[in-house]
């Protein structure tokens, strides 16, 4: 298991700060909430508090040789692209997060990223992340996040250590109970945290 120490700087550590776990975005599909999407890129944009966990699957990445492939399922802007569907996915997924890219902490693949990598040998994840400049974790990773106010000063110098779980593919049940209880096993598997972040779940939860 991967695990990530990232460095938070800040300059007061008992104000709020935002930190997104967001995925499935499954950009390129055509069920795609495009519009919220930058919305929300805008709003960590315009957050210097905000930062960003990217959990998998940006993309939808779901090649015509693929059985679960249906063309009415593709954005029309992107059907002239289905010969090269990952490739041009990843970089116009990277168009919309580059404003923000010193936001992200990392970036943890997805199912439809693993299918891409395991049957096409193209790991987009890999390639989204070597793009943004962003770590790449693996589908389940701990992150700890070291927020410090500035190192330098020494007699006032605080520190915060928040230590979590990053989980995309854990799968639950259709109900909230059952992804709770998804949720739930990886937590007590890895012990003290003080959050899990679980995707694959398509919720839009705060």
């Amino acid at each position: 298991m991967q695990c990530l120490d990232y460095d938070w700087q800040t300059d007061d550590i008992s104000a709020w700060h935002q930190l997104w776990f967001v995925g499935d975005q499954h950009y390129g599909s055509a069920g795609c909430a495009v519009e919220r999407m930058v919305e929300n890129v805008e709003e960590i944009k315009s957050e210097p508090k905000a930062r960003v966990v990217l959990m998998g699957d940006c993309a939808d990445f779901v090649n015509f040789t693929d059985k679960r492939f249906d063309l009415t399922q593709v954005a029309p802007t992107w059907q002239s692209h289905l010969d090269d569907l990952p490739r041009f996915g990843s970089m116009e997924f990277v168009k919309i997060y580059e404003p923000i890219k010193d936001k992200i902490v990392c970036l943890i693949p997805g199912n439809h990223d693993e299918t891409i990598r395991r049957r096409y040998h193209f790991d987009v994840a890999g390639f989204i992340a070597g793009l943004l400049g962003c770590p790449l974790l693996g589908t389940v990773s701990q992150l700890r996040l070291r927020l410090h106010t500035d190192l330098a000063d020494t007699k006032n110098r605080r520190a915060l250590i928040i230590k979590g779980v990053l989980s995309h593919a854990e799968k639950g049940s259709a109900t909230l109970g059952g992804k709770v209880s998804a949720a739930s096993r990886i937590f007590d598997f890895f012990g003290d945290h003080d959050f899990i972040a679980q995707a694959h779940m398509h919720e839009y939860l705060v």
